[in-house]
């Protein structure tokens, strides 16, 4: 019993000296994270999420200019872009739409004077996460590129979900919680970084904003505590 305390007082005493400070916690989390979602981009067929395929095309044009699109009946978030002719001609998976099929059902070419526009479903959200994404298009237009898509979401979001071990040091100086939170949070915040779309930024952004108001709430708590006292 006494060695098992001993060894793991060491791995806490040497993870506490490696990213003792703040920057370095920030880094280490956010570099374990991106770890964890860039494994998961990579072993995920192309366009398997959900939505994908209007992500895509939807940071393809933004990265273009058409920030906005052109407003569809009936259709409050959809928008009509104009997208590269390879990504525009992008439809749902055939093994989503035939959940017999596998995903080597995929076979990507383009149609000569094929469209130009695409109705993505996401075309009311904010640009600027679309923006980001939408970087590797300007190089590569084939349907491949959502890889690197991938890959460039999950940085981001990485960096952005690696303050969430920051913030809850900041609230309490136990340091089993920071390891506890970014646990709980690791399936859906690696989820949603591994694939396109916004709502792993939303996720990891919510759990700062939560836990950033709670450490201002108990802040104020404890400082009126204090004035009583005195």
């Amino acid at each position: 019993m006494s060695l098992a305390k001993y060894t793991w007082a060491s791995i806490r005493d040497a993870l506490e000296r490696t990213i003792c400070t703040v920057p370095r916690l920030w880094l280490v989390s956010s570099a374990l994270i991106f770890l964890l979602a860039a494994s998961w981009s990579v072993v995920m067929p192309y366009f398997a999420a959900n939505q994908e395929v209007s992500t895509v095309q939807r940071a393809a044009a933004v990265v273009r200019g058409d920030l906005l699109g052109d407003a569809v009946k009936d259709q409050p978030f959809a928008r009509i872009q104009e997208v590269p002719p390879s990504l525009a001609q992008l439809k749902p998976p055939c093994f989503v739409i035939d959940q017999k099929l596998t995903p080597s059902c995929q076979q990507f070419g383009v149609v000569a004077n094929g469209p130009k526009t695409a109705l993505v479903t996401d075309g009311a959200e904010s640009p600027a996460y679309y923006a980001v994404i939408g970087l590797p298009t300007l190089v590569d237009t084939s349907p491949q590129v959502v890889l690197l898509m991938r890959l460039l979401g999950a940085a981001l979001i990485a960096l952005l979900a690696g303050l969430i071990p920051v913030a809850v040091r900041a609230v309490s100086r136990r340091g089993w919680l920071e390891y506890a939170t970014m646990i709980a949070i690791t399936p859906a915040v690696v989820y949603g970084a591994g694939t396109l779309g916004v709502d792993g930024l939303l996720l990891a952004a919510s759990v700062l904003l939560w836990i950033s108001l709670g450490g201002l709430l108990i802040g104020v708590a404890r400082s009126a505590y204090t004035r009583n006292l005195l």
